[in-house]
């Protein structure tokens, strides 16, 4: 095992080297189609869109206005989320560990990410997906630990901000959710969820209902019907046997092990002991 010194020593080097690297693609390759795509978007200023909700042809828009128009000028909002993404893990290892070792680890791991390579340039909703996760779950563990209402309401805006990237977001809430209301059924914490980050969280949702409502749903035609038509056929049970592959089955079981334990904790338990298992 690296020690402490060592492993933030490799992290800050290894972070540099690929953020570097990440500077110099993000000013020297032209738009990729989808950029593209985001940035016409984004010229015609608008509550949601018929592909995508509004967070990214928002930001590309915003950074046209800003500064002069370049390619690097525009990715610079999803840049600085892709550069923070390792940071945010730390701060995650630091709360989730009393002892605050090894967070560095964290950080080193979170640098092989796909995410954090080539895609980690582009002015695309993908890495926002992944900030606004991690930055959830640092406020959401922030909170159960304070019991600051303050907290649970930052909470909601950050859901409310993530609602307005992608609906793949919506997926992530609603599965999250579901386990965060069960591990903490029998304390505060539900009630605090419901009665300060719900409303704040609903509130993302009002620009694309407001831009589908008046234009019969688009968004939710091209997401879930135009862009995936599929049916049902009993041949594609192996879609779960062919994931557990791509995932590698030892990753498949470490994630298992993992909801075993947290099924297993018991809902008094604290954060750190929720994860130490």
């Amino acid at each position: 095992m690296l020690k402490n010194i060592t492993a933030k020593t490799y992290f800050l080097f290894t972070y540099i080297l690929v953020g570097s690297v990440q500077i110099y693609a993000a000013f020297n390759q032209q738009l990729f189609g989808d950029e593209a795509f985001y940035w016409l978007e984004g010229q015609n200023l608008s509550w949601s869109y018929s592909e995508v909700p509004g967070w990214t042809p928002w930001t590309l828009a915003f950074m046209d206005w800003l500064l002069p128009q370049h390619q690097f000028s525009i990715r610079i909002p999803n840049l600085l989320a892709a550069l923070s993404i390792p940071w945010l893990g730390i701060l995650i290892s630091q709360v989730l560990n009393a002892e605050r070792t090894n967070c560095w680890l964290v950080g080193l791991l979170l640098m092989a990410l796909p995410i954090l390579g080539v895609a980690g340039t582009l002015a695309v909703p993908d890495v926002w997906l992944v900030f606004f996760s991690l930055l959830a779950v640092w406020v959401l563990l922030q909170a159960i630990n304070s019991n600051h209402s303050y907290l649970f309401i930052i909470l909601g805006l950050v859901l409310a901000l993530g609602i307005n990237v992608h609906l793949r977001f919506w997926l992530l809430i609603l599965l999250t959710s579901g386990a965060v209301f069960w591990q903490f059924r029998s304390q505060q914490v539900v009630l605090k969820l419901l009665k300060f980050t719900l409303p704040m969280m609903l509130l993302g949702f009002i620009p694309v209902l407001m831009f589908n409502l008046q234009h019969d749903f688009p968004l939710l035609t091209f997401q879930l019907k135009d862009r995936h038509p599929w049916q049902f056929q009993p041949s594609h049970f192996s879609f779960f046997l062919t994931q557990i592959v791509i995932t590698t089955p030892w990753v498949f079981y470490l994630c298992l092990k993992n909801l075993q334990s947290g099924v297993m904790v018991n809902a008094g338990s604290s954060t750190q002991q929720l994860l130490s298992r």
